[in-house]
């Protein structure tokens, strides 16, 4: 075989070999059409935990009387998933251990005595100042009171709303109590002073007695988590100018598992019609009775008491106005 031969042999195999790549680039590109043309339908919702009982939201009885347009941006109603994900809550199991961990919390916060049984997995705690702790010893979530309302001297709480925040987070710290999945970048404050055993809004830091702290967990399945009102379940209230204090504390936490199935999605347009009819918890009233809605959304709903699953939520926002709506289609819901 001669050079030349060798040479028209590599010119007709780099041909073939370019016509090669060019059809595969060819094909690539019309299957890209094809799928933008004609996507492949999503696979069918497994529904795997059978029928799920409802959201069970607080009761509302306003709404009804209420009259709604849509002013979002588009000014539509935006298209969702036509399924998502719900998740099966963590399940506490009875732990002989349980009463044992939950005096060595007390301990931690200046609770030395025994506690008193309340009901079968709650007990409570008092202190020399009266203060009452009262705890789950299955879930540890537990409550803190005190009788500051009725305290005429009541200090100025002359520091930074940051320095209550610190003194929340040491408190649940002290406790190994602190819960990885807050988000910090939504943590709030809310600053008050007392007036006639009432906390009431206040303006100014010079008048503030009391501060209010804040706890939200962070997304989940990258979807924002919702509580009945707009303050969480997780919040302490912080006084006292010279040494900080946790004067109240509302601890109820749940966690979800890693436990999920795919269930099938109200339309948005199903979902306004059932927050038109009442079908809707209300979670922040509206001043008026003509609600503008501005924002729609897909959460999920977190409540003030034990619920098995976490589920999906609509949630219809406006000026001074929140409403829940439950994601899930009707029939796959028990009512």
């Amino acid at each position: 075989m001669t050079l030349s031969d060798i040479t028209g042999e590599t010119r007709t195999l780099l041909k073939w070999l370019v016509l090669i790549i060019a059809a595969i680039i060819v094909f690539s590109l019309l299957m890209k059409v094809k799928d933008a043309v004609f996507p492949a339908s999503p696979p069918p919702p497994k529904v795997g935990f059978g029928k799920l009982p409802a959201v069970e939201f607080p009761s509302n009885t306003v709404g009804k009387n209420l009259t709604y347009s849509i002013n979002t941006i588009t000014g539509t109603l935006p298209g969702f998933a036509v399924s998502e994900r719900v998740y099966k809550m963590r399940e506490e199991k009875p732990d002989l251990l349980s009463l044992s961990r939950a005096k060595e919390k007390a301990r931690a916060i200046g609770f030395d005595k025994n506690p008193t049984q309340v009901s079968e997995n709650v007990y409570q705690w008092k202190d020399a100042d009266g203060k009452i702790l009262t705890m789950n010893i299955l879930n540890f979530n537990f409550n803190l009171s005190s009788d500051y309302l009725l305290n005429k001297d009541i200090a100025v709480f002359n520091r930074r709303a940051d320095i209550a925040v610190s003194v929340a987070k040491d408190f649940l710290s002290r406790m190994n109590f602190l819960p990885s999945d807050l988000d910090d970048t939504k943590t709030t404050t809310d600053q008050y002073f007392v007036k006639n055993i009432k906390l009431m809004l206040s303006t100014s830091l010079s008048t503030t007695q009391v501060v209010r702290v804040n706890f939200f967990q962070k997304n989940f399945n990258n979807i924002m988590i919702y509580y009945p009102s707009p303050t969480p379940p997780l919040n302490f209230l912080i006084g006292s100018s010279l040494d900080p204090q946790i004067l109240e504390a509302n601890f109820f936490y749940q966690k979800p598992s890693d436990i999920s199935s795919t269930y099938p999605l109200k339309t948005a347009e199903k979902a306004f019609e059932d927050l038109k009819s009442g079908n809707a918890y209300i979670s922040i009233q509206p001043a008026n009775t003509n609600v503008s809605i501005k924002k729609v959304s897909l959460g999920y709903f977190m409540a003030e008491k034990n619920q098995n699953f976490l589920m999906p939520i609509i949630v219809f926002e406006g000026d001074n106005f929140k409403a829940y709506v439950s994601a899930v289609t009707d029939e796959w819901v028990n009512r």
